[in-house]
């Protein structure tokens, strides 16, 4: 949950309206990549955006799990 300065929490967005703030997508370069990002462990820092990942990719894709307020 993210807190707003009165102390009040906010719900978390859902994966689809998630903002990676310093992450774009190797694919459309969306920046920030929005919603779900899936990542290469071959290529090495190479992130996709939803809508990329359903075009394919040579290697195999992780999907990212969306960092907690603690992380």
């Amino acid at each position: 949950m993210n807190t707003w300065a009165r102390g009040e929490k906010l719900a978390r967005p859902s994966p689809d309206q998630f903002q990676w703030e310093y992450v774009s997508c190797d694919g459309c370069s969306m920046h920030p990549l929005i919603g779900q990002r899936y990542t290469c462990k071959t290529c090495g820092n190479y992130d996709l955006c939803e809508e990329c990942q359903k075009k394919g990719h040579e290697h195999e894709l992780t999907i990212e799990k969306q960092p907690d307020d603690d992380d």
